[in-house]
């Protein structure tokens, strides 16, 4: 980050090359790349760089690619083949197990499931055969044990390959036969999402806990507001402000009307602002109180 006169100026790349902003510098990350890597050395209250400092991410996410000959065999009497999404938990009870596992450091004995059937709603994505993804929700970063107590490793470089194998024979229960449909794979942990773009903390795909503490009009936390960071000139949008995590692009949206509302009228508002005092001390000299 570039900082001139106490105000982001603009941004220097790895290549060393400068981009000078001419209104604002819009970063669009989460608060520890912001506050401890932009900004690791810049002029920021330290209030609001302990409030950065406490900002939590939430669990891990694996992502599972498949490619396949045919449809997702989903099992009788369920009409999904043309839904985008299917969420697989199935039940509230097996929500909180799931995150309560993961939290502790354990690899969820049942795995959240949210398939995405991407050539069944654009068949352009796939010229030959059907491509899904699977989506494995609420997985630790960091690896305690196994809630089975069946996979031994302790990293995801040894487990993300057995924990795919739970997936999919998850999954298998829900769409039986999907397994001999499969013709590649490709699986991303929690850890190599997280080499892959460093705001994916530990895997966690929605940029932060969504914890009371740190959401709504908490969100990223209650030292900055309306997308401000605390240096004048530099703004924050993403998943970790207000309104959070979604494919909504709200926070953009919100970032650009600021940026382009017309510039206030000072001169107007100034003789507004005298207008109002005149009219407050009217009535005061009318009783009496003159010096």
């Amino acid at each position: 980050m570039i900082v001139r006169g106490g105000r982001a100026a603009g941004v220097e790349l790895t290549s060393g090359e400068q981009l000078e902003a001419r209104r604002a510098v819009i970063a669009g990350v989460t608060p520890p790349q912001l506050y401890g890597r932009l900004l690791a050395d810049g002029p920021v209250p330290e209030q609001i760089r302990r409030a950065a400092n406490g900002y939590r991410h939430g669990p891990g996410t694996m992502m599972l690619h498949l490619a396949l000959s045919g449809p997702a065999p989903w099992a009788a009497g369920e009409d999904l083949s043309d839904f985008a999404y299917v969420h697989i938990a199935p039940y509230v009870e097996d929500l909180c197990a799931t995150y309560s596992q993961a939290s502790a450091g354990l690899l969820p004995a049942e795995p959240m499931l949210v398939v995405g059937q991407t050539s069944a709603v654009d068949p352009s994505r796939s010229r030959d055969g059907h491509v899904l993804w699977v989506q494995v929700r609420a997985l630790p970063a960091q690896i305690a044990g196994d809630a089975l107590g069946e996979i031994p490793a302790r990293d995801w470089e040894h487990a993300a390959a057995p924990y795919a194998e739970r997936v999919r024979a998850k999954l298998e229960r829900y769409a039986p036969g999907i397994g001999d449909l499969v013709l590649d794979q490709a699986v991303l942990s929690p850890a190599e999402l997280e080499r892959h773009n460093p705001n994916l903390a530990g895997g966690d795909s929605i940029a932060g806990s969504m914890h009371l503490r740190q959401n709504f009009l908490f969100r990223p936390f209650p030292e900055v507001s309306d997308y401000e960071t605390g240096l004048p000139g530099l703004l924050m949008v993403g998943a970790a402000t207000w309104p959070g995590a979604g494919v909504n692009a709200i926070s953009g949206y919100n970032v650009a009307q600021k940026l382009l509302a017309p510039a206030p009228r000072r001169l107007t508002d100034a003789k507004l602002a005298l207008g109002v005092m005149r009219s407050a001390a009217g009535p005061l000299v009318r009783a009496g109180f003159r010096r």
